[in-house]
């Protein structure tokens, strides 16, 4: 048990079988169980370590699921804000949509595989209320 911002939090160690990779520390509210902080160690090719922190926020319900409007991501000095603008279950897509992008293509699928990845909105400035569990909605 551990204390952030006065309130009392449970800190979660989460570890991998393989020892190049920091574990993940999650930290849930005592009283919400909601996860308001998360974080691990990123590592460089050249050696270095960057603390890596997610703490998610506004929390709203979406489809029956309780989920973060909001997440402040901040690493290597740098902070990115990611928002949520909507949420649904069981939605049927693509599957190159998943696609992971490579650094290298052979010729002869390069014509074809040229589909345009989606920009990124760009993110909100302020940060957001300590997280709060809002009332689940009425069935």
């Amino acid at each position: 048990v551990v204390y952030l911002n006065k309130e009392r939090h449970y800190r979660l160690v989460c570890r991998t079988t393989n020892p190049d990779i920091a574990p993940y520390v999650l930290y849930v509210n005592a009283g919400t169980f909601l996860t308001t902080k998360a974080e691990t160690i990123l590592y460089t090719d050249d050696g270095r370590q960057y603390l890596y922190t997610a703490t998610p926020s506004n929390f709203k319900w979406y489809s029956g699921v309780l989920l973060p409007e909001r997440i402040i991501i901040k690493v290597a000095g740098l902070e990115e804000v990611c928002t949520v603008d909507t949420f649904a279950l069981n939605v049927k897509f693509q599957p190159e949509d998943f696609a992971v992008p490579t650094a290298f293509r052979p010729r002869s699928r390069a014509a074809s595989d040229s589909t345009p990845r989606k920009k990124l909105k760009k993110p909100l400035d302020e940060p957001g209320p300590t997280p709060t569990a809002p009332p689940r909605p009425a069935s």
